[in-house]
């Protein structure tokens, strides 16, 4: 019994020994594994920050050539001045549609603002835009003078002219007040009010009552209310301008804290589901369709495409909210566009779409690039200015070259066949030369530093 004894109580205390030897061992494999976990989960949490920094350092050097390129189109086109002997009303009207009360023109001989031409009733190409009648004021329509009613106060209203401004009439003094009545008393159902309700909706309260000439009972409601009547498919520029109309409506309904019921609703929706169908006609290139809304198009005229995406761009940025502005979609057309207008900048674009692209652009630059150190995606919460690209005299010495070689020039054309432009390129700032990899980092920057900060479109 003691024998058995004895090595029952030997075997107990070589398994006593073992037990805690085969935790030790457990409690190590689990330590080192444990461990290798950690470095696995800390390699991949590097990596996962490196990839972040690197995408977000990608799309900060995309945002930066944009910028730049868009600055280029605008500094560009600031610089092409009109003149009074050769452009009319019309075209007046939409060099001024760019710039606003900014854009630049010659007036017999000197430097004068567009705004200032135009509310002086001053001639262009020997015609006036605007009239007494009886004493009051009124405007002339037809070709070369207002293309369409109540398109001079749009204008006015879209560059945020005060109402109180004066204009001048054969010598009889009045104001934009007297245009917006002259615009009120003259609405008609059935007929064309995109431009009216534009320049309306601006300036008067919201919910005011009206009665025209004809004594009709009006009020923006009932405008839009006409407007949704008619298509957008045929209507000006495509159907562009009544969207805007609606649109722009919207805004300032919203600014004076209005309610959106009734027609206002349903012109909400309207824009909505144009919105959607307008990216569904954008081409694989960023551009809009060439045929407006009226089917897929991408026709190969450069003029046309400037026009079309042009006009359809201002309005979707215009319209966009806050998220819609990091819209890939968006950012592509909007890229599509200032490439095109860079590589083409030799181009003598008609007045009209030019003015329409190049404020896209505009709209665009003050909406999403003007903001200080952040990238697409960032707020659309920024100051309600856009800078004005007026550039001091050393620096008009100087020119900006663009790479042009991937665009076409026919024999039997001075058109330029577009391509699709995948990266453009600033030259450095010296006479001759084409651009490189280089000159991309060392070509100068024009910054909202450099430029003065001027109140001009709303949000």
């Amino acid at each position: 019994m003691l024998q058995t004894h004895q090595l029952s109580a030997k075997a107990y205390k070589v398994t006593d020994y073992v037990r805690p030897n085969f935790l030790v061992l457990l409690f190590t494999f689990l330590i080192t594994g444990s461990f290798v976990a950690a470095q696995n989960s800390a390699s991949i949490t590097l990596v996962t920050y490196l990839e972040s920094k690197l995408a977000k350092s990608e799309e900060a050097s995309k945002d930066a050539q944009l910028k730049s390129r868009i600055e280029t189109v605008l500094r560009h086109h600031f610089q092409e001045k009109e003149n009074s002997e050769k452009r009319s009303p019309w075209g007046v009207m939409h060099a001024m549609v760019a710039f606003g009360p900014h854009a630049e023109m010659y007036g017999d001989g000197k430097i004068v603002k567009d705004v200032d031409w135009l509310c002086d009733n001053e001639a262009c190409r020997g015609m006036k835009l605007l009239k007494k009648d009886k004493g009051r004021l009124g405007t002339n329509n037809g070709p070369g003078r207002q293309g369409h009613d109540g398109q001079f106060l749009a204008i006015l209203a879209q560059s945020q002219i005060e109402k109180e401004r004066k204009l001048i009439v054969d010598g009889t003094e009045f104001s934009i007040e007297d245009l917006i009545q002259y615009e009120m008393s003259t609405c008609r159902a059935n007929e064309e009010l995109t431009f009216k309700l534009i320049g309306l909706s601006h300036y008067i309260d919201s919910d005011q009552i009206w009665k025209s000439n004809d004594q009709q009972t009006w009020n923006l409601e009932r405008v839009i209310k006409e407007e949704l009547r008619q298509s957008v498919i045929g209507a000006a520029c495509g159907g562009t301008h009544r969207l805007m109309g609606f649109s722009y409506a919207l805004l300032m309904r919203r600014l004076q804290n209005k309610p959106i019921t009734g027609d206002w609703k349903r012109a909400e929706a309207f824009v909505r589901e144009f919105r959607n169908y307008s990216f569904k006609l954008q081409n694989h290139d960023g551009s809009f369709s060439t045929r407006w809304f009226e089917g897929r198009g991408m026709r190969k005229d450069i003029q046309r495409r400037v026009q079309t995406t042009g006009h359809i761009l201002e309005w979707l940025v215009f319209s966009a909210e806050e998220s819609e502005l990091s819209d890939p979609r968006l950012v592509k057309a909007v890229d599509y566009l200032s490439s095109l207008m860079v590589n083409n900048r030799k181009t003598k674009w008609e007045i009209g779409p030019k003015g329409h692209a190049v404020r896209a652009l505009r709209l665009f630059y003050e909406k999403v690039l003007l903001q200080p150190a952040t990238s697409m995606a960032s707020s659309n919460q920024s100051k309600n200015y856009l800078a004005d690209p007026r550039i001091s005299q050393s620096s008009l010495e100087a020119d900006v070259h663009v790479n042009e070689t991937s665009v076409e020039q026919p024999e039997s054309s001075k058109k330029r066949t577009p391509s699709i432009v995948k990266h453009v390129k600033t030259a450095s700032r010296k006479t001759g030369g084409t651009p490189d990899s280089k000159s991309v980092s060392e070509s100068p920057r024009i910054t909202a530093d450099d430029l003065p900060e001027l109140p001009l479109l709303i949000r």
